[in-house]
């Protein structure tokens, strides 16, 4: 019985691991400081799919708003299963934001 509930708690916590999205961090902030129009064109180059987290601000139209953070995020389906990843994009769109150096 010990061999079972061993089993049941290792495969929980590999489970658990899988949806809070181990290890994937490839695009980590890497389009900090670009406009939203920039990123998403280079996303769509490397036949990659984004999508926008959160949104500080309305004074600029969403292609001109300032990337603020950006990280790789796994997509998990309905069946539980990992269905590759996306890049999850913050914006800034305060008009100070696109005049800022």
């Amino acid at each position: 019985m010990k061999t079972v509930h061993l089993v049941g708690l290792v495969a929980g916590g590999a489970a658990l691991a899988a949806l809070c999205g181990s290890g994937i961090a490839a695009a980590d902030d890497q389009f900090n400081g670009q406009t939203y129009a920039e990123a998403e064109q280079a996303l769509s180059k490397a036949g990659m799919s984004s999508r926008v987290g959160t949104v500080s601000g309305d004074e600029l139209p969403t292609g001109q708003c300032i990337v603020t953070e950006s990280r790789t995020m796994g997509v998990v389906g309905s069946s539980g299963a990992t269905g590759g990843s996306e890049v999850v994009l913050d914006l800034d769109c305060n008009e100070t934001a696109a005049t800022d150096d």
